[in-house]
């Protein structure tokens, strides 16, 4: 049996993005980032400037929302979908699950911390590298040489993270 934890980093390490959200004086800004887990931290890169550097600069409290699998359920068939809407009893059992998602979903929040040292920060882009593209590490040495210090690294770590599925009750 899979612990939640484990099940947590599954959904992760699938992830095709996450949604790095952030706040500085009372407005909010949230954008998708290539995102990679190393242990237990998750890695973001991004440049030295801009608007994610000015807020987190101001405010290193950060969310970040995954999304795992998410289906829309094929519950019933044209007679069953024709036998609920004909009965009102029935409506709200055909609202609930027959218009609705079920997914599931991390949502991580943390401390954005600047990554300062080289190893860790190649640590971080191969661990991006190897998720994103991992027919091409062959030749990771070369955008690493290239960027490795005009790229900015960040780390939050996964101590407080929260699971979550919405799955269909019939």
């Amino acid at each position: 049996m899979i612990n939640k934890k484990e099940r947590a980093y599954e959904i992760l390490d699938k992830a095709q993005y996450g949604v790095v959200s952030m706040a500085k004086n009372n407005e909010a800004y949230g954008i998708p980032m290539s995102i990679a887990r190393v242990d237990n931290n998750l890695y973001f890169h991004t440049g030295k400037n801009g608007k994610k550097i000015e807020f987190l600069n101001a405010n290193p409290r950060v969310s970040i929302s995954v999304v795992g699998k998410v289906e829309v359920p094929d519950l019933y068939n044209k007679d069953q979908i024709k036998e609920m809407v004909a009965d009102p009893d029935k409506h709200g059992k055909f609202v609930n699950t027959v218009f609705t998602t079920s997914f599931e979903s991390v949502i991580v929040n943390g401390h954005a911390e600047l990554v300062l040292e080289n190893e860790e920060k190649v640590e971080a882009m191969r661990a991006i590298c190897q998720k994103y593209t991992p027919d091409k590490m062959d030749y990771f040495n070369i955008p690493i040489e290239r960027s490795l210090d005009m790229t900015s690294i960040y780390k939050i770590s996964l101590d407080d993270f929260k699971l979550r599925s919405k799955a269909v009750k019939v």
